[in-house]
């Protein structure tokens, strides 16, 4: 995937095989409990759901023996937006702190020197897109590009409108995973409004909230001709990861960049996860479809589930029943434990998890994170919804193999579903080369 080949493969492969499953098959209308089995030769899939909550139990690769099952899950979540107002940052100033090394913050010179103050003038800085440094103009990188372990400033000016006035106001700030600085200090005015430390493969963005009253708050000037002065300072990125050697890092050509970096007025986001099975249409052993309604919103959701094979195939349709526009911001499509190892995942990558499971979104946008057991598929539509409108996500793959086959299944997989010429994928087993230890 990475080395560019599978890729194309996932983006081509969408979700034919869902549409495959007959439109006219009307659904049962479903009791508040219940249980379905889909099953394939390869493959048998168990869903219940208890007080109309649907969930997935457990799967039984039919070609090793072993039932698999799962615990924790969240069978589908929705993030949407929830701003009053949402105001992106599309670049920023930067520049490298002078002291290119560790030091103790307090002491640290870009701090001493007030570059997180207003009045500092920052026009002999670089320029970049986002906190990643992604499209980074006029500032030359360290020259060890794996690992920094010293600082970086940021800025940015912007504006709030008038009617914000007196309310919270939020920084979303920061990575979805490695790429991510490893600690921040959030500047509002001058004025420090939070602090986050990060670590790991997987990372969520950081929250910096000012309420009416705090001294950040009351710095902000709102309205026309109010401008305020975002400053970031960050510490140290270490871009190791999959137990893979500084070498062939230094080759790797795929660097997604996942990063949050927005003002909003008011909470940024609200999930939806409280759906309700209201019918299930069970086209054949193979294929259902569930349709669900949210509890607390005009949301409504057919999620399409099949077999095919070895493969198990899940998507969304998501319908918005409301009198308002909606923007969809996120869909978890799997989040589930179970009770084998697994791999880190990546983005277009797979989970690979006991030697003879793949899990992955079938795009290369998708985000495939997997840690200790725990597996979570995703992808970011940042779609607006008007009334009565739908969309469909991306569909989720979870696929068995035989004991130790994985990734020549999965390979295969790929090959199969590629619109490029088949070709052998060497450049595959240059990155990945053999599962990596789940350690």
């Amino acid at each position: 995937l990475t080395a560019g080949a599978a890729p194309a493969a996932l983006n081509a492969a969408t979700s034919a095989a869902l549409e495959r499953v007959a439109r006219d098959v009307r659904g049962r209308r479903a009791e508040p409990n219940g249980q379905l089995t889909l099953s394939s030769r390869e493959l048998a899939w168990r869903f219940e759901w208890r007080d109309r909550k649907l969930s997935s139990t457990h799967f039984e690769n039919r070609l090793s023996g072993k039932t698999f099952d799962l615990s924790q899950v969240q069978e589908m979540e929705l993030i949407f937006s929830a701003s009053k107002h949402r105001i992106e940052i599309p670049w920023w100033r930067f520049t490298f702190g002078p002291d290119q090394g560790p030091s103790d913050p307090a002491q640290e010179q870009g701090f001493k020197r007030g570059f997180h103050l207003p009045e500092f003038a920052d026009r002999a800085w670089g320029a970049t897109e986002n906190l990643l440094l992604r499209n980074l103009r006029g500032v030359e990188l360290p020259s060890d590009a794996i690992a920094y372990d010293g600082y970086g400033w940021f800025r940015r000016w912007f504006d709030l409108p008038a009617d914000a006035r007196g309310e919270e106001v939020v920084f979303v700030l920061g990575g979805y995973d490695y790429h991510d600085w490893k600690e921040y200090w959030v500047f509002l005015n001058g004025v420090e409004i939070g602090h986050r430390e990060s670590v790991g493969r997987w990372r969520t963005p950081g929250q910096f909230a000012v309420t009416p009253g705090s001294q950040g708050h009351s710095s902000i000037r709102f309205g026309p001709g109010g401008k305020n002065l975002l400053s970031v300072r960050t510490r140290a990125y270490e871009k190791r990861f999959g137990g893979l050697s500084d070498e062939v890092l230094r080759h790797y050509v795929f660097e997604p960049m996942i990063v949050d970096q927005f003002i909003s007025v008011g909470t940024p986001s609200r999930s939806i996860a409280d759906f309700e099975v209201q019918s299930v249409a069970h086209a054949s052993e193979r294929q259902a479809i569930f349709d669900l309604q949210s509890a607390s919103q005009p949301l409504r959701v057919s999620a399409r589930y099949e077999l095919d094979g070895p493969t198990r195939r899940k998507g969304l349709e998501i319908r918005n029943q409301g009198s308002g526009e909606v923007m969809l911001l996120d869909v978890l499509l799997d989040n589930f434990t179970l009770d084998a190892a697994t791999t880190e995942g990546g983005h277009g990558t797979p989970v690979f998890a006991g030697e003879e499971i793949f899990c992955a979104i079938e795009h290369p946008a998708g985000i495939n994170a997997g840690d200790r057991g725990r597996v979570k598929t995703m992808h970011c539509p940042g779609r607006s919804l008007p009334p009565g409108s739908s969309t469909r996500t991306y569909v989720s793959l979870l696929s068995v193999a035989e004991p130790g086959q994985v990734l020549e299944h999965f390979v295969s997989y790929i090959e199969e579903r590629s619109p490029r010429k088949k070709k052998v994928i060497s450049m595959y087993d240059t990155f990945v080369g053999r599962l990596p230890d789940a350690q």
